[in-house]
């Protein structure tokens, strides 16, 4: 298995939302990256960048396929 770039934590998300958000922070929680949730407009999950953050290829490629997986788990494909 490869090495984890990131680590991904559900959080608590406002009664009114009836979808997940993850926290997407540096492996030592260190730094929060941004955020996983709900993007109505293409009707999946996508990642929400800081300001100022930069990825790699792996990086972006760990977030991509978690991404990809809640999106298929939330039903759709």
């Amino acid at each position: 298995m490869p090495k984890p770039y990131v680590r991904i934590t559900e959080i608590e998300a406002p009664k009114n939302f009836k979808t997940k958000i993850w926290d997407v922070t540096t492996i030592d929680r260190a730094g929060l990256l941004g955020q996983v949730k709900w993007f109505a407009h293409w009707r999946k999950y996508a990642f929400f960048p800081n300001v100022n953050t930069l990825f790699d290829f792996d990086c972006l490629t760990e977030i991509a396929e978690f991404v990809a997986k809640e999106t298929v788990e939330h039903g759709i494909k």
